[in-house]
């Protein structure tokens, strides 16, 4: 399930969820419409992070031995990250994650 909308007053939403996809211009109708594959983001570290345990109460902390980087991931009362931290050689970040957005879904008829 997935939801976009556009900047602006009278921007394009789509709401996805399963095989099914609505559209809509503004406070328009909601249309059924066909789509074809959907891209999201690929996670930051690789597919064999290893040494992963909770280090404290939603938090969990592994390695990416690809790049040599220690992540720490604390999840939200729901399961859901929250926060990233990665640390590497001369190198560091941090992303907060929100999920404010409304409760999704089907349009009515």
């Amino acid at each position: 399930m997935g939801v976009s909308t556009e900047p602006g007053l009278t921007g394009k939403q789509s709401i996805v969820i399963g095989g099914r996809r609505w559209d809509r211009s503004g406070r328009g109708p909601w249309r059924s419409t066909s789509y074809g594959e959907i891209r999201v983001p690929n996670a930051y570290w690789g597919p064999r992070a290893q040494n992963a345990f909770y280090s404290a109460p939603n938090m969990i902390t592994f390695y990416d031995p690809r790049i040599r980087a220690w992540y720490r991931l604390r999840l939200d009362r729901a399961g859901r990250p929250a926060a990233l931290k990665m640390i590497a050689g001369a190198h560091f970040m941090h992303h907060d994650y929100s999920f404010r957005s409304p409760t999704i879904s089907p349009p009515s008829r």
